[in-house]
């Protein structure tokens, strides 16, 4: 599944202006007067023209606004240095909200677009957010969809048919790929399914 970034706007090419400057994004394609794609982040952000006072949607009596708003959703922009990247974007027009901080995973900027959005800047420090995941729970629940998350990589190995406890054991190998490079074995361990087994098509074999 791809992800595609929409972002209402009141101005086009005011926010064309503003993406470009403070985000270093560049034009892709043109959608008629209604909408430009811009490029360069690591999934395209569609900015659509929405005049203010219209209807947010059908089922809501909100209508569009580009005062300063809560932004449930909001966009992160992770940056290797966060107060030049902060700095080029409050000189594009946006507003740093509160001032940087510091956490134990890296720095966090809370910011502010001119069309009333809500917008961080990240710089990650150490192994990022791998500083604070409690891994006691993390590494027995990872699966494929969060690998990425986690920057692991996780292989399920079928062990030994036990015909006498009627039961399959497996061996998981959970092997933690750090960002540094290095491999670390975290867990090895054989995990009893009591669970009625099938009966084998060969050895090995489920």
């Amino acid at each position: 599944m791809n992800l595609l970034v929409n972002l209402d706007v009141d101005d086009l090419e005011k926010a064309v202006r503003f993406c470009g400057s403070a985000f270093g994004l560049k034009v892709g394609r043109r959608f008629g007067a209604f909408g430009v794609e811009m490029l360069g982040s690591s999934t395209p952000i569609c900015l659509l023209v929405k005049s203010p006072g219209t209807p947010a949607s059908d089922a809501t009596l909100q209508r569009r606004s580009y005062e300063r708003h809560w932004t449930p959703v909001h966009l992160d922009f992770v940056v290797d240095e966060i107060e030049p990247a902060v700095d080029k974007a409050v000189l594009a027009g946006a507003r740093l909200e509160q001032p940087i901080a510091t956490y134990q995973w890296g720095k966090l900027a809370l910011m502010a677009d001119p069309f009333g959005h809500g917008f961080c800047f990240v710089q990650f420090l150490g192994r990022g957010y791998d500083e604070i995941v409690d891994w006691r729970w993390s590494l027995l629940r990872v699966d494929s969809s969060r690998r990425s998350y986690f920057a692991g990589v996780v292989n399920i190995r079928l062990g030994i048919y036990s015909q006498k406890r009627r039961q399959f054991r497996w061996q998981a190998n959970l092997i933690l790929r750090l960002r540094n490079g290095k491999q670390s074995s975290l867990l090895r361990q054989w995990l009893d399914l009591r669970l009625p087994a099938p009966v084998p098509t060969g050895h090995g074999a489920l």
